[in-house]
């Protein structure tokens, strides 16, 4: 199962991500501002990463689900 997070670069959120990682869960990670990435603990984006790594961050916003 993959988590999503909203607010992954928040206080509560870096922690939630962190928590899900460390327990060995899938995360996707929700950013509002691309450059704030690397705030959000230890996930990349899907070009950095090969699809067998258990998490993905996904910059955009809820207005931009259908495109």
């Amino acid at each position: 199962m993959t988590t999503l997070v909203i607010g992954a670069t928040g206080a509560t959120g870096r922690l939630v991500v962190e928590q899900l990682l460390d327990r060995g869960q899938s995360v996707k990670a929700i950013l509002r501002v691309a450059n704030r990435q690397r705030e959000c603990c230890r996930l990349s984006q899907d070009k950095d990463w090969p699809k067998s790594q258990s998490h993905r961050v996904v910059c955009g916003s809820a207005r931009q689900f259908d495109q």
